[in-house]
């Protein structure tokens, strides 16, 4: 996993998250605030495949958001490493992350969290 700009998962969101839509809706009002952090996994050729962003949580500790992961590798572990990575920076950095979604297209992170067993739904 690497840590990346946001923009660098913008195509892939923009795809998964938002029916194919422009990049500019993928954008998350502060992803690139110092403190925020944004993972992806990445094909051999650089194709950004699966992210997660981490936000630092007003009331402590972390928020995962924007997860996606594009539509032929999943069942591949994309999701679980990147959120894996997610979880191990929160961990590094004082906190636990939680989901900051409620929309039921969210429902494969809670399941991705909970399959790894680092943070309860």
């Amino acid at each position: 996993m690497t840590r990346v700009a946001a923009a660098e998962t913008h195509p892939l969101r923009a795809l998964v998250l938002h029916g194919g839509a422009s990049h500019d809706d993928a954008k998350v009002e502060g992803e690139d605030r110092p403190g925020v952090a944004t993972f992806a996994a990445k094909a051999s050729d650089g194709e950004v495949v699966g992210c997660v962003g981490l936000f630092p949580d007003p009331g402590g500790g972390w928020r995962i958001r924007r997860l996606a992961t594009a539509g032929e590798w999943r069942g591949r572990g994309v999701g679980t490493a990147v959120v894996t990575a997610a979880l191990e920076h929160a961990a590094e950095h004082g906190g636990r992350a939680r989901s900051a979604g409620r929309c039921s297209r969210r429902q494969v992170e809670v399941d991705v969290r909970v399959r790894i067993g680092r943070v309860g739904s």
